[in-house]
């Protein structure tokens, strides 16, 4: 299988299979659509109706014509058809052993009609197994009895209980597939490579309750080897939960929701919408939608998190997404890639909301979670200090050497918040996107080396707040080049409200947009700052309000060639 450019495709891809009376034009009379695995040259084994309850019908090739198999990868072009036919008898074998279609287990011999019967009375049993079609479960035997009065002849059909899973033999796990190990060996049932949620029966709807059924697909992906396996979403796959989906203990997972850019489109008053995958949670208030324990070396992408899909105005989860180590620790979470995420709250207030939270009780090695493209909306437009609650959390558990890449924020209190009693993230890399409408955007109570580096920020109030006590272990804060615009009157940029705040803070190539009544850096309340301030080359708002640095608690503080400074000179 190649691509459009001639390029082998490799891995596992969807293809759809068609069967056709003509080699061009017309209309496929039968189709399959199966995940394959593509080896390095593009070349792959698929068992035609092998993924479908009946396989494919026996009347296509009765005629005994040619027919035209047409293959059709992810891009949607189907691939130029090839011939598929008969060997002479072949399929004429298939009846070999059938008597006009009837096999012979289904006939009766005249003694054995003669013991049954006998007198003209007696009773005829008839055991089968009925069809089951897709939405079919049979829990129990069921029995009818009808009478033939001018024979007198009674016949009972007993039906038997059957538990199957559609479209595969009894017995047959669900999210399995026939694979063959090489020519001329006889294909057995393994689990697919890529993991369907819709085996588990998952309905993706969005109004049935798919919570059950998706934790089945979870599990199977996490168990199905050593290393877990690959769960693919169908794009626009809206899946109701009413508890917590559980990621538990695994190593080498991945979740994909199917469509990039980590963004559905929320319907009307906040129902589901179209895009990638989203999580709608419909579960208590004060809930967690999944969470991520003791997993790691594991991908999250491509889906939405719905926090308050039963009622996008009022509070829902107070999580969306937990990361941690809860219970027995036995696995670490380290090395877990989250990529085209979003979590949307709706139009809510919940001061208790944490879109991600991050090792808030992990004993240790929790590192290394690395966010790339998050799209984070806390609530309702307008939020105070503490009414829409905090986007990313990174708290007590001190995480180690942690990543985020472009995220944009909105309507939080707090975007990005290091806080809890211990010395918090150790390493954090904040890089690129677009806070607004936050309260705050960056608040620092905790943590050591810490960058903060390419945001524009807009229509915040007080934009960074530094609170870590000088007595803690928490420093080293690098601010550099953000960009800072829509400001309100009267703020401080980068505050420090308290009067023991201590640190190491350097302010490189930040712009501000002009504004005569706004603080670049400086104390709102009794703050006083202890330690070192660098300032250089930034582009402050005006050049009266400069940063605060003749506190005497400061020392080696500099502001080396800023713009606009002229009142604001070392």
């Amino acid at each position: 299988m190649r691509d459009l450019d001639g390029r082998e495709l490799v891995g596992s891809r969807s293809l759809r299979f068609a069967l056709y009376q003509n080699q061009e034009g017309g209309t496929a009379i039968w189709t399959e659509v199966q995940a394959v695995t593509l080896d390095s040259h593009g070349r792959y084994t698929a068992f035609l109706g092998s993924s479908i309850l009946g396989g494919v019908p026996a009347e296509i090739f009765a005629s005994g014509e040619t027919q035209w198999i047409g293959v059709t990868p992810e891009d949607g072009i189907e691939r130029p058809r090839f011939a598929i036919t008969t060997v002479p008898y072949a399929f004429k074998a298939a009846e070999a052993d059938t008597l006009g279609g009837k096999r012979p287990e289904e006939f009766v011999s005249v003694q054995q009609l003669t013991t049954l019967l006998g007198d003209g009375i007696g009773d005829l049993f008839v055991t089968r197994s009925p069809a089951l079609d897709s939405g079919s479960s049979i829990t129990a035997a069921s029995e009818t009895q009808a009478s033939n009065v001018s024979t007198n002849y009674r016949c009972r059909v007993v039906t038997q209980a059957v538990s199957a899973t559609p479209g595969l033999p009894s017995g047959v796990a669900a999210g399995s597939e026939l694979v063959s190990s090489g020519v001329g060996q006889s294909p057995v049932y393994q689990n697919k490579a890529v993991i369907n949620p819709l085996d588990y029966g998952v309905t993706c709807s969005g109004t049935t309750d798919d919570t059950t059924a998706m934790q089945n697909a979870i599990n199977a992906a996490c168990n199905s080897g050593q290393r877990a396996g690959t769960l693919v979403l169908p794009n626009s796959c809206n899946i109701y939960l009413s508890a917590t989906l559980n990621v538990s203990k695994c190593t080498g997972i991945t979740i994909d929701g199917g469509q990039s850019q980590g963004q559905s489109t929320i319907g009307a008053a906040g129902g589901a919408g179209a895009g990638n995958a989203a999580f709608l949670w419909h579960g208590p208030a004060g809930g967690t939608v999944l969470e991520i324990n003791q997993t790691r070396d594991s991908a999250f992408k491509n889906f939405t998190v719905f926090t308050n899909a039963s009622n996008y105005l009022a509070s829902g989860a107070n999580v969306g997404i937990l990361i941690d180590e809860a219970g027995t620790v036995t696995n670490i979470v380290t090395n877990n890639n989250f990529e085209d995420i979003q979590v949307y709250n709706g139009n809510a207030r919940n001061p208790n909301f944490i879109g991600i939270d991050i090792c808030p009780s992990a004993p240790g090695n929790c590192e290394q979670q690395n966010l790339t493209r998050v799209v984070m909306t806390c609530g309702a437009a307008g939020p105070s200090a503490t009414s829409n609650g905090t986007g990313i959390a990174y708290v007590a558990g001190e995480p180690f050497d942690e990543h985020l890449h472009w995220y944009n924020s909105t309507y939080c209190s707090q975007a990005i918040a290091l806080s809890g009693p211990n010395l918090g993230v150790n390493v954090l890399d904040i890089d690129g996107g677009l806070a607004n409408g936050n309260y705050t955007d960056l608040f620092v109570n905790t943590g050591r080396n810490i960058s903060y580096r390419h945001f524009r920020s807009e229509n915040g109030i007080a934009q960074i707040v530094i609170g870590n006590p000088s007595f803690s272990g928490a420093h080293d804060l690098t601010v550099e080049e953000n960009s800072f615009g829509g400001l309100t009157n009267g703020t401080t940029t980068i505050s420090y409200p308290y009067n023991d705040t201590g640190g190491i803070l350097r302010v490189i190539k930040n712009d501000w947009d002009s504004n005569s009544t706004v603080t670049p850096f400086g104390p709102t309340g009794s703050g006083i700052f202890y330690g070192w301030f660098d300032s250089q080359d930034n582009n402050y708002p005006n050049t009266t309000l400069c940063p605060v640095v003749s506190y005497a608690k400061m020392h080696n503080s500099v502001l080396d060639q800023s713009y606009n400074t002229p009142a604001c000179g070392p």
